[in-house]
């Protein structure tokens, strides 16, 4: 059965720029925020018939809009990072809890969530202000991990005289899904010399913000391979060719 396959591209975006934050001259490295937009190279409103899908149907390619956040990070405009939460039920006392190979002080059953927080937040592998505690006395407990514990999925804590459970994996929402170009689209191979055949993206930025002001970053575009399909690639990996002519 062929269908439509996908791969995720991801993309971290710095700039180097003059020297603001720390002592000496050497220029620092600044994230880059800003939109941005995959626009396949086909025109607008023509539908790609594709007789080899199941069931066999024409197929709009509309552009894809994304987003660079204050991370630097590529991802779609709906999805954001997301901190993870899981849920400390204590059974014993005293209770103790073990994150990232680091084990806690004793901890009281009755602690309330200020002192848990306190607690774990000594261990080196947490760190001041990277866990948020909240639940009554005696629990359970939720401990929300942020700043730089945040937005990524941590290893689940454990613990003596207690259960934790994941009750919201973190994730970076990190990357952009978009449509390989696979034999099923007909648009056959990518001709350098004639700069046609295959699918094309052209990319689009806009919007872009660094070293504290409006900035502009030339377009460009790539080609999506077929055995790109199923893959996540790097868009600093990718071979760039020059954008459509009336872009830029």
């Amino acid at each position: 059965m062929a269908e439509l396959e996908y791969f995720l591209l991801t993309a971290t975006l710095t700039a180097i720029v003059v020297d603001y934050t720390d002592t000496g001259d050497t220029p620092d490295q600044q994230r880059i925020s800003g939109t941005i937009e995959f626009r396949p190279r086909i025109r607008t409103g023509k539908l790609l018939w594709c007789p080899t899908l199941t069931p066999p149907q024409g197929i709009a390619l509309a552009p894809i809009k994304a987003r660079f956040d204050t991370d630097g990070v590529l991802r779609t405009i709906q999805d954001a990072p997301v901190n993870e939460i899981q849920r400390v039920t204590v059974t014993g006392d005293p209770f103790t809890l073990t994150y990232n190979g680091q084990t806690t002080s004793n901890i009281p059953q009755g602690a309330t969530a200020a002192t848990v927080e306190t607690t774990l937040e000594a261990l080196s592998t947490v760190g001041v202000s990277n866990a948020n505690v909240t639940g009554p006395d005696g629990g359970p407990y939720d401990v929300t991990f942020n700043d730089a514990l945040g937005d990524q999925d941590v290893p689940q804590m454990t613990a003596t005289n207690a259960t934790v459970t994941t009750t919201r994996a973190g994730t970076l929402a990190a990357g952009v899904k978009l449509t390989a170009g696979t034999d099923v689209l007909g648009l056959g191979t990518y001709d350098p010399a004639s700069k046609s055949g295959g699918l094309i993206y052209d990319v689009i930025f806009s919007n872009v913000v660094y070293n504290k002001g409006l900035q502009e970053i030339h377009p460009f575009a790539f080609v999506a391979e077929p055995d790109w399909a199923g893959t996540t690639v790097d868009l600093a990996e990718v071979e760039k060719i020059d954008p459509a002519p009336n872009i830029g």
